[in-house]
């Protein structure tokens, strides 16, 4: 397989992230779905900025989101304990350090904050007082501009900040992506439907691309790539991706998060009801699932395959109190298409029974569907 990287497709935006910053913006948001290609993104514009100005890193993480400064621990080990919630002290300390890291050139300093949703505030506070000063530049990374906290947020509102948002690959773009990885033609109806099952998610696609070629199913003929199946199970690969995302969560999101998988299309009401307003707001924010569609508030996976590994994660004890919540709904589900091809597929893999009517409608729509694979199970 070829080196392409997530990045192809997007020297556009890596050429203009650079020129922002060589032109003394103050800082640059990338904003876009995680795996559209943020962290790849940002290590382009890093290597396009060498010679010119100097990177330093700093790694937003929920478990420390909670933590005072806590991403910036690596840079205060000489802070004492006593001033370590005195943000001036904590200020002062972090800048210190930072020069003391630096090279002898005079070269302009950023600060690349990725995960940015994932600091807290205190620590963004720091980080926007030394921009807003103008002693160091910024650039951010978020799936969404209202997850930022309000610091850096203040910093777009004020104008001090340059936005850039990352889009899903189109269909002719995914397709250059395919052929950049694989080295050489892809079949056009494979990389349509390779398309369609990513969404053009670059992160997805490669995975989906990688799980096909461990399983046979992604074939090279003659120097065209082609699907020559359907795989009878989502592998490894695509599984570990989901369970890192399910990782980031906090426990109501998670239990939302594979509600919805389970009753897809979920009633907004169902998912509010049990785990809150909030919760729902910042799944669609993080943009793993779609906002809420039609007159009942229906919610959906931003990407169906993440259904299809989420019920290979959700343990014994969790699929139970989920089919208690889905229950009364399910009755009502499999009256839609997409209801009842999720409700089925989930059933076959929990050993749920359904009735014997249910499960023929179901085959008869995945044929008609070409989801052949299902229709046979």
């Amino acid at each position: 397989m070829g080196q392409g990287r997530e990045i192809i497709g997007r020297e556009r935006e890596v050429s203009r992230c650079a020129a922002m910053l060589r032109e003394e913006v103050p800082a640059v948001l990338v904003l876009g779905e995680t795996g559209v290609g943020k962290s790849a993104l940002v290590a382009s514009v890093r290597e396009e900025l060498a010679g010119f100005a100097e990177t330093f890193e700093i790694h937003g993480s929920p478990s420390l989101q909670r933590v005072p400064y806590g991403v910036l621990a690596p840079f205060l080990g000489g802070l004492p304990t006593e001033h370590a919630g005195s943000r001036i002290s904590v200020l002062r300390a972090f800048w210190r350090r930072v020069e003391e890291l630096r090279s002898a050139s005079d070269s302009r300093l950023v600060l690349v904050i990725d995960d940015a949703h994932s600091i807290d505030p205190l620590t963004a506070e720091v980080i926007a007082e030394l921009v807003g000063a103008g002693w160091a530049q910024a650039l951010v990374t978020s799936p969404d501009g209202t997850l930022l906290p309000p610091p850096l947020m203040q910093l777009w509102i004020d104008g001090g900040a340059e936005r850039i948002d990352l889009q899903p690959f189109s269909q002719d773009e995914a397709e250059l992506f395919l052929e950049a990885v694989l080295g050489s033609r892809v079949l056009p109806s494979s990389a349509r439907r390779l398309w369609r099952e990513s969404q053009g998610n670059p992160m997805l696609l490669r995975c989906l691309i990688e799980e096909a070629l461990n399983t046979g199913v992604l074939i090279e003929r003659k120097g065209t790539w082609l699907l020559a199946s359907e795989p009878e199970r989502r592998g490894d690969g695509l599984v570990g991706l989901v369970r890192d995302q399910l990782q980031r969560l906090s426990a109501e999101e998670r239990d939302a998060l594979m509600l919805v998988a389970v009753a897809q299309p979920a009633a907004l009401g169902l998912i509010e009801g049990s785990f809150g307003a909030e919760v729902v707001r910042g799944l669609v924010a993080k943009r793993l699932i779609l906002p809420p569609d039609g007159p009942d508030g229906a919610l959906r996976l931003r990407h169906g395959v993440y259904g299809e590994a989420i019920f290979q994660l959700i343990p014994l004890s969790r699929s139970l109190r989920l089919q208690q919540l889905a229950a009364d709904h399910r009755a009502r589900q499999v009256a839609t298409a997409d209801g009842l091809l999720c409700a089925v597929s989930w059933a076959l893999g929990c050993g749920l029974a359904l009735e014997e009517t249910t499960f023929l409608r179901a085959a008869r729509l995945a044929a008609r569907l070409g989801e052949n694979s299902l229709a046979l199970r």
